[in-house]
């Protein structure tokens, strides 16, 4: 059983050093037993003990937080109003670039006014009495934030970029004040060249890049906003069916409640028709556009568009309960997520920002020794420490996750989490399970054989066939319990039931003990099943699933039914197989009949007639063979293997337990989707890798020519500012691309 989670809200973070910082301090407090911050979304994700009390781990999580320098606030994930942290930090960062662009520019031009302008006439110390007055307001008002965290880190004896821009902007501007108000300071009494220009240019640039970080981090969760954005916030409650309805808010409906839904309405919550046929617009949740014809008894989505039809529906899932909440909780958690290959930055961050300042001071020192003069030797220091980016650092792989995860959403792929969106790329080999993953799983009963010797007739045979049947969920037994019911025949009580997975039932009827199942079944329990053969053969050779029937003595007759392949199952083995991965089909049904499936769709490879816990085998097999292997199924009796695979791939059609154990969870049930994950999680991982190549190029190149003095620390600030924008920008574009 998983750990319960808890997630917070990081306010301060700005680069891959703080989110080090955070996870360290989360990880130290008692009963935690995992913690991982994501810069892309500024949220912690803390793993913590059963016995531990959520509301006290909550107030020693924030206090961790606020001794290690940044603020923690409990997250709140199912919200698209404009006051959520990443928005209100958005805007913050706006107004101040608003503020210190033009007062920045006004400082440069009155810095080189008598280069620029041949009759400019201001007193140099006048000028230099307004640059200081307005570089000020740039540095300590507009530039505030790097300072105060600077300070709350520093008290902790910690760095990290904020610390990085402070030292840097804070020394250009002391020395220019220096120099403007006392320059017998340094030695001096004619007035220095001052920095003003430069200090206020870095805090403009700088500040540019975060809102247009800010901008595109919070495209990166457009995923979760679309998802939300489709519950309505209003739904028509009604007291009976044609009663008038009332409005009231969505968040107010219970479980039992009836719902009015009209032509062109989301629907509000989960819930069963009661009245009306419509066509549902599913497409939010499987990624399918076709509408789903739905009739009275069949289930609704909540956030899926109602298109023709007015219908009345029972509320039945609500709250955090709707399957929307929860595609919602399996994306945030899946962006909350590390990818194995964010590693190397981790390790890269937790010395990065010590480097740079020691990088800073020996490039300051070398200069000193070889002449240069104060100033001179005082700016490559500078553009040392702003030219620095762990930002990139840290974005490089979060925000490619976010995009891609929030992408599969759409597709109508859950991936559970980064790991698993990384490790899809490799993936060589793919066990498939026949019923209800390669075909639909609907089946419907074709032929009903009864040997001349038994002695019960038609209807006494079906009748006790369905009365066992009546207690399983599988789809055969549903199939075989309809057809029956169908037909007039009555069912009667069955007792002391039980199931075998992947072999059948058994149960008693009149006082007397049935079977009803598989061949193996009835090998079993020594039952002779000769006066079966021939037509299990028949029926299997047709590609047809068969039911046997018998008491404790004799076999009584065969079932048979038919199930239909899924849409695009063909055309997914041959995708599949393109892409040089092996396929093979891992069933409990009879071997004829699985050969014949195995053919339909183009897949040579296969094992029939195994009971669940060999499936485990077979993945433990393939997988031994030193091939990253996936398992895709759908029902109870395909959860180990599910759980054993690499990449266990579940169709959401299937069971919970099955969905439950699985690493990636196909909505809608098609097929198609396993290429499209393989073929995102590729470009996922390319995309990553561009991230950090340029992330780590970047300050190999930048910090020594910003030490040699070819790069001016304005020019620092920009090409800074340029790193992590161009990071989360590239990671936008698997948005768009084509898998």
């Amino acid at each position: 059983m998983s750990e319960p989670t808890l997630e917070l809200d990081i306010e301060g973070m700005t680069c891959a050093s703080c989110v080090l910082r955070v996870e360290k301090a989360l990880k130290k407090v008692e009963g935690v037993s995992d913690a991982t911050v994501n810069l892309a979304t500024n949220r912690a994700t803390v793993h913590y003990k059963d016995a531990i009390s959520e509301a006290a781990l909550e107030h020693a999580l924030e206090h961790a937080v606020d001794d290690a320098g940044y603020k923690a606030t409990p997250a709140v994930i199912e919200s698209t109003e404009e006051d959520s942290p990443l928005k209100k930090h958005e805007r913050s960062v706006r107004l101040k670039f608003f503020v210190a662009a033009p007062l920045a520019v006004l400082i440069m031009v009155l810095s080189m006014g008598g280069m620029l302008i041949p009759s400019w006439r201001l007193d140099s110390m006048l000028s230099n009495c307004i640059q200081f007055v307005l570089a000020s307001i740039v540095v300590f008002f507009c530039g505030l934030e790097f300072f105060s965290i600077s300070f709350r880190l520093a008290r902790h004896r910690s760095a990290d970029m904020n610390t990085l821009v402070a030292v840097g902007t804070g020394v250009a501007w002391l020395y220019s004040s220096v120099a403007t108000f006392a320059p017998h300071v340094l030695g001096t009494t004619s007035m220095p060249e001052t920095y003003f220009d430069s200090a206020a240019a870095i805090i403009g640039f700088i500040l540019l890049g975060r809102w247009l970080e800010a901008r595109a981090k919070s495209h990166t969760s457009d995923a979760i906003k679309h998802l939300m954005s489709s519950r309505p916030p209003v739904a028509h409650i009604v007291e009976r069916v044609g009663a008038v309805p009332q409005d009231v808010a969505t968040a107010s409906v219970r479980k039992g409640d009836l719902l009015l839904v009209k032509p062109g309405e989301h629907i509000p919550v989960d819930g069963i028709i009661i009245e009306g046929e419509t066509a549902i617009d599913e497409s939010l949740i499987t990624g399918e556009s076709l509408p789903v014809d739905k009739t009275v008894n069949t289930k609704v989505i909540g956030g899926t568009l109602n298109t023709t039809g007015s219908i009345v529906m029972r509320a039945e899932g609500v709250g955090a309960e709707t399957v929307l909440s929860q595609i919602v909780r399996a994306v945030a958690e899946a962006q909350g997520s590390k990818a194995p290959i964010q590693s190397l930055a981790d390790k890269v961050a937790s010395v990065f920002v010590p480097s740079v300042f020691l990088a800073a001071a020996i490039t300051f020192v070398i200069w000193l020794l070889t002449g240069a003069a104060f100033t001179a030797a005082l700016i490559p220091a500078i553009a040392v420490l702003i030219i620095a980016c762990p930002c990139a650092m840290g974005l490089a792989t979060p925000t490619a996750v976010m995009v891609a995860t929030g992408r599969s959403a759409g597709m109508g792929i859950l991936i559970r989490n980064a790991a698993v969106l990384e490790q899809a790329k490799d993936i060589r080999s793919i066990l498939f399970d026949k019923t209800g993953t390669i075909t639909t799983g609907v089946f419907g009963v074709t032929d009903v054989y009864i040997p001349t010797q038994t002695i019960l007739d038609r209807n006494t045979f079906l009748q006790i066939a369905a009365s066992l049947e009546a207690r399983s969920e599988h789809p055969i037994a549903l199939a075989v319990v309809d057809y029956v019911k169908d037909s007039g025949i009555a069912l009667t009580q069955a007792d002391d039931f039980s199931a075998s997975l992947g072999q059948g039932v058994r149960a008693s009827v009149g006082g007397k003990r049935y079977y009803l199942g598989s061949l193996a079944l009835m090998q079993q329990r020594n039952i002779s099943t000769a006066p079966l053969e021939e037509a299990i053969r028949k029926f299997a050779e047709e590609g047809k699933t068969t039911l046997a029937l018998a008491d404790d003595t004799r076999a009584l007759g065969v079932i048979a039914l038919r199930d239909s392949l899924r849409a695009g199952a063909e055309e997914t083995m041959k995708e599949l197989h393109a892409l040089h991965i092996k396929t093979m089909i891992v069933s409990g049904d009879n071997e004829r009949t699985v050969a014949a499936i195995a053919r339909s769709v183009g897949v040579s490879a296969y094992h029939a007639a195994v009971l669940p816990t060999e499936k485990l085998e077979i993945v433990k097999q393939e997988h031994a063979s030193g091939a990253i292997t996936a398992f895709v199924g759908d029902g109870m009796n395909d959860a180990p293997a599910l759980a054993q695979a690499d990449i266990g791939i579940a169709m959401s059609t299937g069971t919970d337990a099955a969905m439950e154990s699985a690493d990636i969870t196909l909505a809608g049930g098609d097929l198609r989707k396993i290429t499209h994950a393989i073929n995102l999680s590729r470009v996922s991982v390319r995309i990553i890798k561009q991230n950090l190549f340029w992330a780590f190029g970047y300050n190999t190149i930048g910090i020594p020519l910003a030490a040699f003095g070819v790069l001016h620390p304005v020019i620092a600030a920009a090409t800074m500012a340029l790193s992590s924008v161009s990071v989360v920008t590239n990671s936008l574009r698997l948005k768009r691309v084509k898998v």
